[in-house]
């Protein structure tokens, strides 16, 4: 974590037909990090995650998937 807060985020999220990888950083309770890889049917995926801290140690995540 750096002085202002800041901490490096990574994500992995295991779906239907494969995994995908998000990464950013995030420095409050919303944040949008990249997607930055995938297998199975997400390995040419691009686009973005939005989370949103809804306690300490639990988010929400939004995925929206660019292209196919």
């Amino acid at each position: 974590m750096s002085q202002d807060g800041t901490v490096n985020c990574t994500i992995s999220v295991r779906l239907p037909g494969g995994e995908l990888t998000v990464q950013g950083l995030g420095n409050g309770p919303d944040n949008v990090f990249a997607i930055t890889g995938g297998t199975g049917i997400y390995r040419n995926a691009r686009g973005e995650a939005h989370a949103v801290d809804t306690s300490p140690l639990t988010s929400n995540v939004t995925i929206s998937l660019i292209g196919g």
